[in-house]
């Protein structure tokens, strides 16, 4: 699933838990930090990886993969509501968090 993707489920947050556990069985879905593979774009796969495990790591690689630190769930989820406004395609608002994240945080 790539970020767009991702992005379009935060409409429905009770569909949340059940994406990052079939991604990941292992992970406290409070903990869940979200990366991209390789490059922050909306169309890069997602991963979510335990958070307490990463010691806040903005990039890592893992076997050859390079990923890169988006935010925590629970951030992007308010994000997402931050963002998005009435109107706005899932790819505007996706465009405006990647911004974010780029410039800002």
């Amino acid at each position: 699933m790539n970020l767009l993707e991702f992005i379009t489920h935060l409409r429905n947050p009770s569909t949340i838990e059940d994406i990052v556990l079939k991604e990941n069985r292992d992970i406290d879905i409070d903990y869940a930090d979200i990366y991209l593979e390789e490059s922050l774009s909306a169309y890069s796969n997602i991963y979510f990886f335990d958070a307490e495990q990463l010691d806040g790591k903005i990039e890592m690689e893992l076997n050859g993969i390079k990923y890169v630190n988006l935010f925590p769930l629970d951030y992007l989820q308010d994000l997402f509501e931050e963002y998005s406004a009435p109107g706005d395609s899932d790819l505007d608002t996706t465009n405006k968090i990647l911004s974010f994240r780029m410039n800002d945080a």
